[in-house]
């Protein structure tokens, strides 16, 4: 009876741990498992004649875009592409933004042989597609992010320091629509903005299509802040 009575009251096992990982060990796991991905990524061919998954996958997307949103889409890649900062994009993010930079440089450069072809219409087309993309890039090398923010209702204020050459300004963030310096601008022939918070990023159209009104197409844009501007081609 005894043995019954000391069966019955005896303390309950132990918690087995390693069946209930805590939150280290998840996010530990988790880690390893991007650390893994990152490296059997990193380890694909890159050139031309075997290109890379992520290259494959963009040049599908890529056929499936307008021309205008080529156009945006590549100013972001180049941004990232080139970007030092350790951890985003880090050199994995920078990789990534570098296969689908090309990709999509790949298919416009397919779009501009194909309008090239020796017929009149065609070739109407073509000289005014160049004028319009011509456009575009002076745009981009005129109309500062800062400025574009300034017109947005979020002002920048300069903070005097520079990073490579070109003058910082910080600032909220109209995507999260708070903060007061978490979003990061630089002006120059290749302005852009960043915020520390959200992540988003972009250029000064960029800034245009997202949050002016009349502007949210790439086209529509480019002309509104051409048009600030008085550059020529603003009308087309």
């Amino acid at each position: 009876m005894n043995l019954l009575v000391a069966s019955t009251t005896a303390a309950p096992p132990e918690r087995n741990e390693k069946t209930a990982p805590n939150d280290d060990q998840v996010r530990g796991r988790f880690l390893w498992k991007d650390i893994c991905m990152s490296v059997s990524i990193l380890a694909q061919p890159q050139d031309s004649e075997n290109p890379s998954t992520v290259y494959r996958d963009a040049e599908v997307e890529a056929r499936s875009l307008s021309t205008d949103a080529l156009l945006a889409a590549l100013e972001v890649f180049a941004l990232d592409a080139e970007d030092p900062h350790p951890t985003w994009p880090g050199e994995t993010g920078r990789w990534f933004a570098a296969e689908r930079l090309r990709a999509f440089e790949t298919e416009l450069e397919r779009r501009v042989r194909i309008i090239r072809l020796p017929d009149s219409q065609a070739a109407k087309y073509a000289k005014d597609y160049e004028q319009w993309v011509e456009l575009a890039r002076t745009v981009r090398e005129v109309v500062s992010a800062p400025d574009v923010l300034l017109l947005v209702g979020c002002p920048p204020t300069r903070t005097g320091s520079s990073r490579h050459g070109e003058t910082e300004h910080h600032g909220p963030c109209p995507s999260c629509g708070d903060g007061t310096d978490r979003l990061v601008s630089w002006d120059g022939p290749r302005s852009r903005c960043w915020c520390r918070r959200c992540g988003w990023r972009g250029d000064a159209i960029a800034v245009a299509q997202a949050f002016l009104p009349g502007c949210s197409h790439f086209r529509d844009a480019v002309r509104y802040l051409a048009s600030l501007h008085a550059l020529s081609g603003a009308q087309s």
